[in-house]
């Protein structure tokens, strides 16, 4: 096995870089060390990344360091900040072990970090799956790389006597003691206060119900599972449909996992999704005829369609929205950072070729779209603007991003053109038939025209010598 431990400089993480390091030479494994400096303690932040860099010159281990500005993520994303933390820090462990070949990930979490995340997760109202705390091993289900967390098992005060004992340093990171937040409030308040008063052996009573519970919790899992494949109908592009019919036979407990399961599958987990949501799904799922949705958390939509519900993700496909003054509309992103990001056109082809790009569908064109964010720093390799490609300045848009019929009034700046021009009087320019000119659709970019399709792109939107990312569309006839 080669390891890559996820090390804060904080003791917990450290005592497990040295607690491998002892193990290493004995059970045959190697070892790296992985820092993500998350930018949210200014200079503290920067200590703890030296800090980090100096422990690993000292162990003679490889060293891996990143720095993310986590506030910024967390506002694009519009999610909590320690959900914005635990995305990147995660994202940059895999990213890392996949690039360096290491196999496993080892993180320091132990006995009192999971009683903590176990009442937490109570007081929220959380099922099974959250009660059962941190599992020792999860396995990413893309790579097959694998978490560890050795010190699952061990009580915060042996690994503190390791650190004495051995005279380890490490860093303390003052946060923790911030009494906004619930988990130092269960950790500095409320656990202390169970441990003198109730149960001096709280942090053990914890654990162990947490592995009665994803004990069970994987024993229906795998009930359930054969029971989901039964009702649940695959279409492509991220679709899960329910047969409803099917649906309605079993006992409320199987349906609620049936549909937070079809979710999981679709977003990857099931964060944001609580028991009201799933509720909401099983009483739009009774409606009579006809068809009725719900949007959920994270752009999810579940749409009821007579015996049938159908759930995806509403970011990465094409969704279709009529109106009377529309023939067609498609928000096709509502975040820009939801388009898949290459690092240059070579990794996009293959990006496309091994099916991680998806081509969207417009039946009203009879033809495909793909989309892709390029960041290059040679731009020769960039083609021109085509009939069929555009590319963009990406940093230049803003969401959404929207494929819609033409509008009377509709005007752009043609590349190569001086000044705005009504598309009608563009097209008769270009000496385009009338009958032509129907079919033809515009990309918008927060309500401005930025691609008439298959002819001309906007001018303002254009690549420059100081354009650091770029959107790449292209048009495919079915």
């Amino acid at each position: 096995d080669s390891v890559l431990v996820g090390v804060s400089g904080g003791p917990d993480s450290v005592a497990l870089v040295h607690a491998l390091r002892f193990l290493a030479s004995d059970l045959s494994f190697t070892l790296g060390i992985a820092h993500l400096n998350h930018c949210l303690r200014g200079s503290d932040s920067d200590n703890d990344a030296r800090f980090v860099l100096s422990l690993s010159e000292r162990l003679r281990l490889p060293y891996y360091t990143a720095k993310e500005n986590v506030l910024s993520y967390k506002q694009r994303r519009g999610l909590s900040l320690e959900d914005a933390a635990r995305h990147i820090r995660y994202e940059f462990y895999y990213n890392t072990a996949k690039t360096n070949g290491f196999n496993k990930i080892a993180l320091g979490h132990h006995q009192d970090d999971n009683a903590e995340l176990i009442l937490m997760h109570f007081f929220r109202g959380s099922g099974p799956r959250g009660i059962s705390g941190i599992p020792p091993i999860r396995t990413h289900q893309e790579n097959s790389i694998h978490i560890i967390r050795p010190f699952i098992e061990l009580p915060k005060t042996q690994i503190m006597n390791f650190l004495k004992t051995n005279k380890f340093q490490y860093v303390i990171d003052k946060s923790n003691q911030d009494a906004s937040h619930l988990r130092n409030q269960i950790r500095n308040d409320l656990l202390p206060l169970l441990k003198t008063t109730y149960n001096p052996k709280i942090i053990e009573t914890l654990n162990r119900l947490g592995s009665i519970v994803r004990a069970e919790d994987k024993w229906i899992e795998d009930i359930i599972t054969p029971v989901f494949e039964q009702v649940t109908h695959r279409q492509g592009n991220g679709r899960i449909i329910l047969s409803l019919s099917e649906l309605h036979q079993l006992p409320a407990a199987a349906q609620r996992r049936i549909i937070r399961k079809a979710i999981a599958e679709i977003k990857g987990n099931i964060r944001r999704i609580t028991l009201a949501h799933i509720d909401s799904i099983l009483t739009l799922s009774k409606d009579g005829p006809g068809q009725s949705h719900l949007d959920l958390p994270n752009h999810i939509k579940v749409v009821k369609n007579n015996n049938n519900l159908l759930i995806f993700h509403e970011n990465k496909y094409l969704i279709e929205r009529k109106t009377a003054s529309d023939p067609y509309t498609y928000t096709i992103f509502n975040s820009l950072e939801d388009i898949d990001l290459c690092e240059n056109v070579a990794e996009q082809e293959r990006s496309f070729q091994n099916g991680k790009i998806k081509s969207l569908f417009i039946k009203e064109m009879n033809a495909h779209l793909r989309f892709t964010k390029i960041r290059s720093q040679d731009l020769s390799d960039i083609k021109q603007n085509g009939l069929q490609s555009a590319f963009f300045d990406f940093d230049r848009l803003n969401s959404p991003l929207i494929l819609r019929t033409i509008m009377p009034g509709d005007r752009f700046h043609p590349l190569g053109m001086t000044g705005s021009q009504k598309l009608k009087k563009y097209f008769i320019n270009q000496k385009i038939p009338r009958d032509i000119r129907a079919r033809i659709p515009v990309l918008v970019s927060s309500g401005k025209i930025i691609w008439v399709v298959g002819h001309r792109i906007d001018n303002a939107f254009k690549i420059t010598s100081t354009t650091r990312n770029i959107l790449k569309a292209e048009l495919f006839l079915a």
